[in-house]
Formats: structure tokens, C-alpha cells, sequence
């Protein structure tokens, strides 16, 4: 974060089981939104939220937001950080934590980040037309099925 911060530079987070689409980032820096994200599989459900009190995998205020693939940008409460960008102006304003109300989440960094950026008043995004392969076992079975050359 200090690095980009530093640089003037926006950010983006892959993680390191996720494969772009060959044109994610263009997609993410044309929409011209300040935070953005892909729609990243985890497991078998997009990793885009609103509020509520439903199937999040932290019990965080949020529940699955259902978005269907390629119908646009949507606002949602959080994303997963597998694939989104941050603009600088918005990093130097970021604190990463697992605390959220003073709460400690075991995982979840990226959700409850989320959840301080909307309450500090920011909009947050998915792109629905950018949805990335992810390449995870979860109980054993592939999210996405990883190509048999590789």
C-alpha cells in the first residue's frame, strides 16, 4: 500500500489463484469507478455482497449478492479482493483489519475493508463482464476446472 501510495499509482489485487481475462484491466480502469472488482467464484457463487445477514463466510452483516455474468457494472456493499482496483486517492484512506464494529474476523480482511470504505462513504463495484477463472479445490472439488496442459 505505502509503495503505490508513494508511486501516485492505483492498485490491483489478484490473487494468486485467479487468472484475468485477457482484457480484466482494461475493462476495470475504463469503467471509471474508483473501486471495482471482477466477479471471482468462490466456491460455487460469485464473491459480491450486499448487507444482510445470510451465507457470508465470516458472519459479517452481508449475504451473497446473486449477479448474473455479463450484464454490466452493478454497486454492491463488498467484494472479494481475488481481482479489483483501487485508485490511489482511496489507498492513502485504507486501513487493512480484520475488525470491523470491534469485532476480529478470522479471515475476511477484504470483505470487512469493504464494509469500512461504504460506511466511510464509498462506492463499491462489481463487473459483472469481467469474471475471472479461479483455480482452488474447495472439500475437493476444482471452483474452476484447471486446463488439462497446464
Amino acid at each position: 500500500k505505502n509503495l503505490c501510495v508513494s508511486q501516485n499509482a492505483d492498485v490491483m489485487f489478484v490473487d494468486s489463484d485467479v487468472i484475468l481475462p485477457k482484457d480484466a484491466y482494461k475493462k476495470l480502469v475504463e469503467s471509471d469507478k474508483h473501486i471495482i472488482g471482477g466477479m471471482v467464484k468462490h466456491p460455487n457463487e460469485y464473491n459480491v455482497y450486499k448487507r444482510g445477514f445470510g451465507a457470508a463466510p465470516t458472519s459479517l452483516p452481508l449475504e451473497r449478492q446473486p449477479i448474473t455474468p455479463n450484464t454490466g457494472i452493478h454497486e454492491c456493499e463488498a467484494i472479494g479482493f481475488g481481482c479489483i482496483l483501487i485508485q490511489n486517492d482511496i489507498l492513502r484512506n485504507i486501513e487493512f483489519t480484520n475488525e470491523y464494529h470491534g469485532i476480529s474476523y478470522s479471515k475476511g480482511f477484504d470483505l470487512v475493508t469493504c464494509l469500512h470504505l461504504k460506511d466511510a462513504g464509498y462506492n463499491i463495484y462489481a463487473h459483472s463482464d469481467v469474471c475471472p477463472k479461479h483455480y482452488r479445490k474447495v472439500c475437493g472439488v476444482w471452483i474452476d476446472e484447471p486446463p488439462k496442459n497446464a
